[in-house]
Parts: structure tokens; sequence; C-alpha cells
């Protein structure tokens, strides 16, 4: 019986060109890398001595018969192995690759005694050998072979179907494609032992896993030309598995996010493309590079390292990363925050690291003249506070709606309700508030702050349509401007068009503003102010007396009011002189024409003596405590029934 050579041939084609592709591309040291580079070695090597071990076959018994010996065993060799290797990958793909040695090498016991039967053949005959006619034949032991591969192959369907692990659905499928292709494949062979495909079916199926999973664009970030998060998961685990210490350094630049929404594409391309060089520069062939989402990089050494290299490495960054960029036209200055960590001091797997650099990384800030940070600099209580207050958010973003609580406040002239302070309420763990402080600095630190606060606008708006709160006696709704939402230059319109899209009149909403924020590019922050002033919308500095108060500043901004905060309201209680400070702050504010407000009116006392003092604007718990929306409207229309 001749074979036909020509699928071994394009086997050994396909396989080549895979092996070559492969490569050539940037590759990661990862275990399932190396385990893939063996079995497209394997394949080419299976495919290559099945096409000369063919030829040879064919032409026996003229053929050499050591020759024809030798070369066939190469085949079986390299064939033999590739089940094996296949299935050490898919354990690799999946996380399921066994820490221990004992382990691993009762997994190779089927691999081992097939290789035994082919190492002992020529003496055995246990798999082929030729006979005294000079004709090839097989012998029962081909059968342990083909077991072999069928036990690893299907040690693979039933760890991907019965077991859970961690990869994509579109990943599962394509092994599964992978296993069925081979199948079939030794089926026609069966059939037709004349036509080898063996070997043809693998070289398809590893060209497959290699554009489906070792795709390059997987593992290669195509701006940065990094390595991709999914491939620092990878790493990260099998450095873990090894036990052996060793450490991240996390390089993040704020400002890398801004500007990819305040930039066009190609600007915003080549400020990256710029910084990446640097980067791999300061690098160069020690360490790899992963891009972990818009200016947030793991920088990790290839081989263990001192930490006197890996501190050096981290300033250096510092050093030529921290400066004014030029792009085009246009320079900017870019601040980095670089964080050691280190393993197993830092973090012990990798969701706690995962959680380090989602929230240390942002969190740092400088101390003193320091400029890199370790993972001590944070405490564990204040991270995991912090991961609440994150993962809160990400429920509210998913869900896409906000508990919102809604303060009344009440002007002792008019004797009634006339405004609605809104606020955010994100209870903890423990069903306790949290401040509002922490949310809205959380959100900012990670990237959600105008996220939020828009959802917090519309939200609050569209309330007040549907409601006709107006008809209530609530003229003004008060709404928290945050720094996120004054960005672009055109903010101002941003909220007229969330005010139109609600349906609801500018001259009812008061937008709070923090001191910080008058400071906050100055020229272009008035201007928008008088765009929405001119729409009717109010200004007034919330939470005066919090901090140093420039007055300079208060007074040459174009606010209509000023809300007193609860902390200065309390504290002026306690004493004489306190009292007196706070009669003359309401004075001074009056004869300057602002409108007041005043926070934590929580007793009587209180209460009379701010009126008595000038105020007129009362808020607090004395006069209502803040309240879900449905609550609030029960408690309005109540008011409204009683006195008609």
């Amino acid at each position: 019986m001749a074979y036909v050579l020509d699928f071994d041939v394009m086997a050994f084609i396909v396989s080549s060109i895979t092996l070559l592709m492969y490569s050539v591309q940037k590759q990661i040291s990862t275990r399932q890398n190396i385990l893939f580079m063996f079995i497209l070695i394997c394949s080419v090597i299976s495919s290559l001595a099945g096409v000369v071990s063919s030829l040879a076959i064919n032409n026996l018994p003229d053929s050499n018969f050591l020759f024809t010996y030798i070369t066939t065993m190469l085949f079986y060799i390299n064939h033999n192995s590739i089940p094996i290797c296949i299935f050490s990958y898919v354990l690799a793909l999946t996380g399921r690759y066994p820490k221990r040695f004992l382990i691993r090498s009762l997994l190779c016991i089927p691999y081992f005694f097939s290789f035994l039967l082919i190492l002992t053949n020529p003496f055995t005959r246990f798999v082929f050998f030729i006979s005294e006619e000079g004709a090839y034949c097989k012998s029962w032991g081909l059968n342990i072979l083909y077991a072999s591969a069928v036990l690893y192959l299907s040690a693979i369907i039933f760890l991907l179907v019965f077991k859970k692990v961690r990869i994509a659905e579109s990943i599962k499928y394509s092994v599964y494609i992978c296993i069925l292709i081979p199948a079939i494949a030794i089926i026609i062979q069966k059939n037709i032992p004349s036509i080898v495909l063996e070997s043809f079916a693998g070289s398809i199926c590893f060209l497959f896993i290699f554009m489906a999973i070792q795709n390059k664009k997987f593992s290669i970030d195509p701006q940065t030309k990094f390595y991709t998060p999914e491939v620092f998961s990878f790493l990260i685990n099998e450095r873990i598995e090894k036990e052996n210490r060793f450490y991240v350094i996390v390089v993040r630049s704020p400002d890398i996010a801004v500007l990819q929404e305040l930039f066009d594409y190609t600007r915003y391309s080549a400020l990256l493309s710029l910084f990446s060089s640097k980067v791999q520069s300061i690098c160069k062939n020690t360490f790899e590079i992963f891009s972990l989402e818009e200016g947030l990089f793991a920088i990790i050494p290839k081989k263990n390292v001192p930490k006197s290299s890996i501190g050096n490495t981290a300033l250096e960054m510092v050093h030529q990363l921290e400066k004014i960029w030029t792009i085009e036209t246009v320079q900017i200055e870019i601040t980095i925050q670089v964080t050691i960590l280190q393993y197993p001091l830092d973090f012990l797997s990798f969701r706690e690291i995962t959680e380090r650099i989602d929230l240390l990384s942002r969190f740092t800030r400088k101390i003193g003249n320091r400029h890199i940070f370790y993972g001590k600099d944070i405490q564990s209580n204040d991270i995991r506070y912090k991961t609440e207050i994150v993962a809160q958010l990400q429920d509210i973003f998913r869900q896409g709606t906000l508990q919102l609580r809604y303060q009344p406040i009440y002007d002792s002239d008019l004797k009634q309700y006339f405004a609605l302070e809104v606020s955010l309420f994100i209870a903890n763990r423990e069903n306790r508030q949290i401040r509002q402080h922490d949310i809205y600095k959380t959100a900012l630190e990670t990237g959600q702050s105008k996220r939020l606060s828009t959802m917090m606008f519309k939200q609050a708006l569209w309330w007040f349509v549907k409601e006709k709160l107006f008809s209530l006696g609530i003229k003004k709704i008060q709404l928290k401007l945050q720094e996120s939402q004054c960005i672009d230059s055109s903010w101002a319109e941003e909220i007229l068009t969330m005010c139109r899209d609600c349906s609801f009149e500018p001259e009812n909403l008061c937008l709070l503003v923090s001191e910080s924020i008058l400071s906050f590019n100055e020229s272009a922050f008035y201007k928008n102010i008088e765009i929405l002033k001119q729409a009717g919308i109010n200004f007034a500095i919330d939470g005066f007396g919090t901090d140093y108060s420039n007055m300079e500043m208060i007074i040459k901004s174009p606010i209509d009011g000023i809300k007193l905060d609860k902390e200065l309201v309390h504290e002026s209680f306690s004493s004489i002189k306190g009292k007196q400070l706070l009669k003359g702050t309401l004075s001074m504010f009056n004869k300057l024409s602002y409108k007041i407000f005043a926070e934590g009116i929580e007793t009587k006392e209180q209460n009379d003596y701010v009126i008595e003092s000038g105020c007129s604007c009362l808020q607090g718990f004395y006069i209502c405590r803040p309240s879900p929306a449905d609550d609030v409207l029960s408690h309005l229309k109540m008011i409204m029934l009683s006195s008609s």
C-alpha cells in the first residue's frame, strides 16, 4: 500500500509558516506561550518526518531499512508528544496547570508509557516493524498510542465542560473545534489507510489556535505596543505559582486618561507613542511592560533583580516622564505616580494585586519629597473602604439609577420650604451612609466623577419636572457642581443641554460650587458661569467656613449666594465670641447683597439665633432631614393641603 504524501507535505508547509509567524511576533515567556511553541516545533518535525518516512516506506524494499526505521520512529515520537503538549497548553490556558511536580508526573504517565513503547520498538516490534520481505507493518501497540491521544483529548473536554475555568466562551469553542478536526481526520484515515490526514489536521488546528487564541492582537496593545491586561494576569499567576519574590512597578498618569477625551485621535496617538517609547527606553530589555488601561502601566522584571535596581528604575520613570511634552504646537505637562509592589509582602494572589493596582495606585499622593510609594503607604482598612465605594459605584452604573436624598430648605420670611438640596445616598455593608465627600473623592480618583454627577443631575431635574414641584412651592433645586464637570471649555452648554433634555427651566436651578472650583481655570470658568447666569441659573459657595477662605476671590466671583457650613454654625455656639463671629459674618454678606443659607440647624436655639442674626434660609435636621423622593413629595403635598 502506497501512502498519499500530499497532505503531509501541506502539513509541513502550514506548520512551518505558523511557527515562523509565531516566532517573529512579540511574545512573553509564559507557560502557555512556551507550550504552544513546543507544539508547533513537534508539529513541524512530525510532518517533515512523516513525509520522509512515507517516501521511504513507499520505496520499500529498495529503501534503506535503518533510515526508514529512524525516520518512522522520529515521526511517532514527535506525533505522540503533541497530545500531552496540547493538554498541558489547555491547562495553562485555563489556569489549571498543577503546581506540584507529583501531580504533573502522574498526568504524564500515559505519555511516558506510549513513549516507552516507541523507544523500545526496535526490540519489541510493539508499534511497527518491517518484514523480511521489506513491507511496512503496523502492530497492536499503535492502538495504545491512539488510546493515549484519545485519553488526553477527552481530559480536555472534561476540563472545559465539567470544571469552572477562567476563559472566554469564544476560546472554549475554539478548543472544541481543534479537538473535532483531528477526530474526523482519524476516522477518515481508519477507513482509507492510504490517506495520512493526522498531521494535516493538526497543522490546521494549530494555525487556527494561532489566529484565534495566540494572535498578538489579543496580547499586544495596538497603541502602546505593550502587553495587554490578559497577558499580565497570566504572568502574575505564573510568578505567584513559583512562590519566588518579585516586584511590580505601577506607573500611573491621571493626565493621559483626561487627555484622551480632550485631544483628537491624531494628537492623542502621537502623545501615547512618545510616552510609550520613553517607557520602553527606560526599561530596555530588562522588564516586561503592560498597558492595563488608559494611563495605567505595570512593569515586571524578566528575571530576579535587586531591590535597588527596581527603585532606580522607578525613580528614572518619575524623572524622565514627569515633564512637559510637546505635541505639534501644544505643550502638555504630565504628572506621574509610581508605586512599587512586592510579592508576597503586598499581595498574595492576582485578585489582591489587581485590588492594589486599581486602588493603591489611584490614591497615592506626594508625601513630602517622596516620589516613589509602596504598598504600605495605604492602610488595608482604607483600601477595603474605598474598594467598597468603588464596588457600589460600579453597581450604580450597571443599574443606571441612583438613590438620591432631598433636603428641604426653609425660608423664615416666606414661612415655607422654597428649595431642595440634592445629595447621593450610598450605604455600606452595615447599612450606614457613606459620607458624600468620600463618594465624590473616590469617583474623582477613579475617573467616574463626571459620569456620576451627570446621572445625578438628570435624575434630579427629571424628577422635579415630573412631580411638578414648582406647584408645591419649591422654586429652586440645589445641586453640587463637581470639578470634573468643568474640565471642558463648553461645560455650561452641557448643563443647559441637560436642562433642555429634562424640560427643566434653568431659573429653577442653583449650582453649589466649592472655593477650589472658583480658582480652577478662572477666566474660562467665570465665562461659563456668566453664560449660565444669563440663562437664569444661580450659584452659591458651598461649605463656607470649612477652610481658610479667600474673601477677595469670593467677592470678585460672579456668585449669588453663600452657604455656611454646618461646622461653622455648630462651632459658633460653643462660645459667646463664636456667636458674635457668626453674627458678624452674616452681617457682612448681607451688606454685600449675597443670599445666605445656613446648614446644620439642629436645635431651636440655633434656628432662632441664625434668624435673629440676619439669615432667613435655613437647612438642617431641625427643619427637615434628607429623605427619599417619595417621602419628600408626600411631606410637601401634606403641607400644601394643610395650608389650603
